[in-house]
């Protein structure tokens, strides 16, 4: 159960309980998607696509952003997965 969301970085920002014994999995629908900062996905949470072309996700970002912003659009840390099917 969850939300219905039309941005990836949304879904992923509205999760501000993920553990070990509450994880998440925020699966993104085919489509292409643009985000504007990154999206740096939480401990315990799983972003599941729908394919590598099917479904995608880049990144606009300002001129003065941050190497890494510039370079990652989806960041992930330890206990993260993510998988295209």
């Amino acid at each position: 159960s969850g939300g219905d969301f039309t941005d990836p970085a949304a879904a992923v920002a509205s999760i501000t309980d993920a553990s070990a014994t509450n994880p998440y999995t925020v699966v993104v629908g085919p489509g292409a998607y643009t985000v504007t900062s990154q999206v740096i996905i939480p401990a315990h949470v799983r972003l599941v696509g729908r394919g590598r072309t099917t479904t995608t996700i880049t990144g606009t970002f300002a001129a003065n952003a941050s190497p890494s912003s510039a370079t990652a659009v989806v960041v992930v840390g330890d206990d993260v997965d993510c998988v295209f099917f």
